[in-house]
């Protein structure tokens, strides 16, 4: 039994893959015609299409803008809610929590579940809570309102200046001193 040979591929050469050549008919002259408004045709898509790219670009742009100020919002809003038990809000979202996990069904914030997250923290963590702050420190007895620069008061006047003569004649023993003794 003999096996039908395999095919011989067929190649192509450049001059196969270029247009045919155009000989001056008058149904050449319709296809010039037809292939020119074709191009031009093609061309406007062309700029159609790069316009509606460059249109969407900016409109990813802006909804990537949008989103981060919405998400800053949120977050701004449940920390508000927190800051009513927390000392610090920010402690909210030191475990894997973010603001999606506080919207409700409508995509807005649903207060029940950030109070809810709130009180689970205050219980886990009581130390966090605004009940366990110190009191602030006490007011200094310096009132810090009649400073000037360089911490000096304002209700104190200055002495003079020593003089070398002040310092010199202060060492001095006069001869009256000496004869009283």
């Amino acid at each position: 039994m003999t096996t039908p040979a395999a095919p011989e591929p067929q190649t192509t050469t450049p001059a196969d893959l270029a247009d045919p050549p155009v000989t001056e008919t008058p149904d050449n002259e319709v296809e010039r015609e037809e292939s020119g408004a074709d191009l031009a045709h093609v061309r406007k898509l062309r700029s159609e299409n790069k316009n509606l790219r460059e249109r969407a670009k900016t409109a990813e742009d802006q909804l990537g803008t949008l989103n981060t100020q919405v998400e800053s919002f949120r977050r701004n809003e449940i920390e508000r809610i927190a800051a009513t038990v927390l000392a610090d809000p920010k402690d909210l979202w030191l475990g894997e929590v973010t603001p999606n996990d506080f919207l409700g069904e409508n995509g807005n914030i649903d207060h029940e579940r950030v109070s809810a997250h709130v009180n689970d923290i205050a219980q886990q963590r009581p130390h966090w809570t605004l009940g366990n702050q110190q009191a602030a420190s006490p007011p200094s007895n310096r009132p810090v309102e009649t400073l000037r620069p360089g911490a000096t008061p304002t209700n104190y006047p200055r002495e003079a200046p020593p003089t070398w003569s002040s310092v010199l004649n202060a060492g001095k023993i006069h001869s009256k001193d000496i004869q009283d003794r």
